[in-house]
């Protein structure tokens, strides 16, 4: 499993949005979504609540190499996502 923290975050109107995202030297299987996450001050990951699972979108699924993936958020109304 592989974490990155999306940086810039706004909500407005029911659209979330924050910058793109990076991460880095991801290696094994195929990724076929995203997960976000409210990170929360407890260490176990488990424990965080789910936001949004994406596992539609240009570019997916993905063959990890080793190197880093970026994840290029929407520019125009969509954001990363939006309710």
């Amino acid at each position: 499993m592989s974490v990155a923290s999306i940086g810039t975050k706004t909500a407005t109107s029911g659209i979330a949005d924050g910058a793109d995202t990076v991460f880095s030297a991801v290696s094994g299987p195929t990724i076929g979504a995203i997960l976000i996450f409210a990170s929360t001050a407890t260490a176990n990951a488990s424990d965080w609540p789910l936001i949004a699972y994406i596992d539609t979108a240009t570019g997916m699924p993905v063959g990890p190499n080793g190197g880093d993936i970026t994840i290029q958020w929407d520019n125009a109304t969509n954001k990363i996502f939006k309710l």
